[in-house]
């Protein structure tokens, strides 16, 4: 990867960033658990960079979260995925799993 495009992908991040915290107006799961809630705004990916970084810059696949609750996510805590379930849908989440799977090494 070039230091340009390195350089263009923090700052599109960047702006993602601020754009979920406007969008979501604090942590999304903070009516979920019964105040968890700590530390700084982050943005939080559904599906995880790791499985599917096509989708890392999707608005569907990222929300504001705190730092506890990307860490409770972060050791699969199944609250994320619960709370876009209860948000968007079942079907939501299914098609979100199903672009993951699209492009992964078991799609062929």
């Amino acid at each position: 990867m070039t230091k340009e495009r390195k350089s263009l992908e923090r700052k599109l991040h960047d702006v993602m960033l601020d754009l979920v915290r406007w969008r979501d107006g604090g942590c999304v799961l903070r009516d979920m658990d019964g105040g968890r809630c700590n530390g700084a705004m982050q943005g939080g990916h559904v599906v995880p960079v790791a499985r599917a970084g096509h989708l890392r810059f999707e608005l569907e696949n990222i929300f504001c979260q705190c730092a506890s609750h990307n860490l409770l996510h972060y050791r699969c805590d199944p609250i994320y995925p619960d709370w876009y379930s209860l948000t968007w849908g079942h079907s939501a989440y299914h098609a979100l799993t199903l672009r993951m799977l699209s492009r992964s090494k078991y799609s062929e």
